[in-house]
C-alpha cells in the first residue's frame, strides 16, 4: 500500500496545482471567474481517459510488470513537462505566458491521467476484497496529499522560493515518490475473456460487457452525480479566499498544511466509516456531510471571515470530502472485474471526472451571476439532491 501511497501522491500533485493553486493565481492577477473557469476545461483528459484505458490494459512488459512499464515512462513526461513549466515567466500570466502554461498543464493532465490508469489497475488486481475500505482511505489520502501539496504548498513556497523553484521542486518530489515502484513486485496478469471468448477485446465489447454487469448501470448514476454539489463549491473555493482578502501565502498555508492534515484524517476516518457501515450507509451519511460543509464557505463570502475562520471551513470540507470520497472509490472499485480492472475503474473515474468537471465549469459563471452567498447555497442543494439515486439504490455488491 505504501507504493500506492506515493503514486497517488504524485498524480495529486500537478492536479493540485491546476485545480487549486492556478485559480488562487490567476484570481490574484485579476483574471476573472469566467475565464477562470474556462480554463478548467484543459483537465479534460481526466474526463476522457477510459477511451485509451483499454490500451493499457491489453499491452504492457510483463518482465518490468504489466502497470509499471507503464507508469516508469509517464512519471518521466510529467517531470519533463514540469521542468518546462518552470521556466516560464510568471509575470506575463495575463498574456501570452498563460497559453504556453495551459498547454503545457494539458500535456500534464494527459500524463497523470493515464498513469492514474495503470495505477488504478495495479490496485484492483493487488488489493483484496477486504483490503479495499483501508486501500481507498490510501488512494484518496495520498492524492489528496498531492493536491495540497501541488495546490497549497506550491503558492506558499512561490513566495519564499519563487516560481522556477517551486515547479522544480515539484518534479523532484515526484522522482522521490516513484523509486519505491523500482522494489516493488508487481502480480503477474492473467488476461481473461470478457466478449466472445476474445482474449483482446475491442475497447467497446469491454465496455458493454461492463455495462451488462448486474447494478451497474444504477451505480454508474451515482458515480456521476455524487460529487457534483462539490466540484459547483470547490471551484470557486480559492477565488473566494482571495477575493475577501486573503494573500496567496495565507491560503497556502490553509491548502497545503491545514489541508493536508485533514485531508489524511478524512482518507483515514472514512475508511473505517465503510467497514463499519458498509458503502451504501458511508456514501448516505458522508454525502450528507459533505453538502452542509459547503454552508462554511456561503459563511465566509457573507461575513468576509479572516484566516482562522477560512482555516476552520477549510479543514471541515477537507475531512469529510476525503471521507466521502473513499466511500465511492470502494463501490467503484468493487464492481470492477479482475481481467478488465484498468478499464472498469477508469469507464467509472471518467464519468466521475466528466460531470464534476462540467460542474466546475460553470462554477465560475455560477459565482458571477448569482455571487458566492448564493451560489454555495445552490451547490449544497445539489450536494443533498445527488443522495437520492444512493437512497434508492440497493445492489448487493457494494453492500
Amino acid at each position: 500500500m505504501g507504493v500506492l501511497a506515493c503514486l497517488y501522491i504524485t498524480q495529486g500533485i500537478p492536479f493540485g496545482f491546476f485545480s487549486h493553486a492556478l485559480p488562487a493565481i490567476l484570481r490574484d492577477y485579476g483574471v476573472d471567474l469566467k475565464t477562470i473557469s474556462i480554463i478548467s476545461f484543459f483537465a479534460f483528459p481526466w474526463s476522457l481517459k477510459f477511451l485509451w484505458a483499454p490500451v493499457l490494459d491489453r499491452y504492457g512488459n510483463a518482465r518490468i510488470g504489466h502497470r509499471k512499464s507503464w507508469i516508469f515512462p509517464l512519471q518521466a513526461c510529467v517531470v519533463a513537462l514540469l521542468v518546462m513549466i518552470a521556466l516560464l515567466q510568471p509575470q506575463s500570466l495575463a498574456g501570452v505566458q498563460l497559453v504556453w502554461l495551459v498547454g503545457l498543464l494539458l500535456l500534464v493532465n494527459f500524463a497523470a491521467a493515464t498513469q492514474d490508469i495503470a495505477t488504478d489497475g495495479l490496485a484492483v488486481t493487488t488489493l483484496a476484497a477486504h483490503e479495499r475500505g483501508y486501500g481507498n482511505s490510501i488512494q484518496v489520502s495520498g492524492f489528496r496529499v498531492g493536491m495540497v501539496v501541488g495546490g497549497g504548498a506550491t503558492l506558499l513556497l512561490m513566495g519564499t522560493w519563487g516560481w522556477c523553484n517551486a515547479f522544480l521542486g515539484m518534479a523532484l518530489l515526484i522522482v522521490l515518490a516513484t523509486l519505491p515502484l523500482l522494489w516493488f513486485r508487481e502480480p503477474a496478469l492473467q488476461p481473461e475473456p470478457v466478449a466472445g471468448g476474445a482474449r483482446h477485446p475491442s475497447l467497446w465489447s469491454v465496455f458493454r460487457s461492463f455495462l451488462r454487469v448486474p447494478g451497474v448501470r444504477a451505480w454508474l448514476l451515482i458515480v456521476a452525480v455524487f460529487k457534483l454539489g462539490d466540484s459547483l463549491g470547490s471551484g470557486m473555493a480559492r477565488p473566494l479566499l482571495v477575493d475577501v482578502g486573503l494573500s496567496l501565502q495565507e491560503i497556502g498555508v490553509i491548502s497545503g498544511v491545514i489541508g493536508m492534515v485533514a485531508s489524511i484524517v478524512g482518507a483515514l476516518l472514512g475508511g473505517r466509516a465503510v467497514v463499519v457501515l458498509g458503502c451504501r450507509r458511508a456514501l448516505l451519511w458522508l454525502g450528507g456531510l459533505q453538502a452542509v460543509s459547503m454552508l462554511g464557505y456561503a459563511w465566509i463570502s457573507h461575513v468576509h471571515a479572516g484566516w482562522w475562520a477560512a482555516a476552520f471551513v477549510v479543514s471541515i470540507e477537507h475531512v469529510v470530502g476525503s471521507m466521502a470520497t473513499v466511500a465511492l472509490y470502494t463501490g467503484m472499485m468493487d464492481v470492477c472485474r479482475k481481467s478488465c480492472a484498468g478499464s472498469d475503474f477508469t469507464l467509472q473515474a471518467s464519468l466521475l471526472a466528466g460531470a464534476s468537471g462540467l460542474v466546475y465549469l460553470l462554477s465560475g459563471f455560477s459565482a458571477d451571476q448569482f455571487g458566492y452567498f448564493n451560489h454555495y447555497l445552490l451547490a449544497v442543494a445539489v450536494a443533498l439532491l445527488a443522495l437520492l439515486p444512493v437512497y434508492f439504490w440497493r445492489d448487493q455488491r457494494v453492500e
